[in-house]
């Protein structure tokens, strides 16, 4: 089975590397992952799927894959194209979803919340005061002088 995986907060590259690293003993051989090929060009000794009926003109002769997984990458649309077994596919799957979830950006700071037509905002706004304190006197507020910036001549007595 093959599946495309759109990712939305995190990079396909990242996240295919990723699940090549946790399933590496279900790649073929001749994955870039693995880094290696056969110097003799005879498969190693690996899974081989076999999709029966994908070649409408010869049956006697179905596809033939080496491995149990394969993902290809899609830079420009940020996208990954799994092909594996129903199950495996699943676990892929929510892999995906969750390494694609922890990526996503976390909200921090504040929250913009729709106010109903029927709440007062100056009504709303004095409360908020009252909670919070005024935050426009506090951050335009002039600093008070510290002592050490005061005067530096010495006092003189007498005088």
């Amino acid at each position: 089975m093959t599946k495309i995986f759109p990712i939305k907060h995190s990079r396909a590259m990242i996240i295919s590397t990723a699940i090549k690293d946790v399933f590496r003993d279900l790649l073929s051989s001749n994955d870039k992952a693995l880094g290696k090929k056969k110097e003799d060009g005879k498969p190693a000794d690996n899974f081989y799927t076999y999709l029966a009926g994908a070649q409408e003109e010869d049956a006697e002769s179905p596809v033939k894959f080496e491995g149990l997984l394969s993902i290809g990458v899609d830079e420009y649309s940020n996208t990954l194209i799994v092909s594996s077994t129903a199950g495996l596919l699943e676990t892929i799957g929510q892999i995906v979803e969750n390494l694609d979830q922890a990526a996503a950006p976390q909200q921090k700071g504040y929250k913009v919340v729709p106010l109903s037509s029927k709440i007062n905002p100056a009504l709303l706004q004095k409360r908020l005061q009252t909670l919070f304190g005024d935050q426009k006197k506090k951050t335009t507020a002039k600093p008070k002088p510290s002592p050490t910036t005061q005067s530096a001549q010495p006092a003189v007595p007498g005088q």
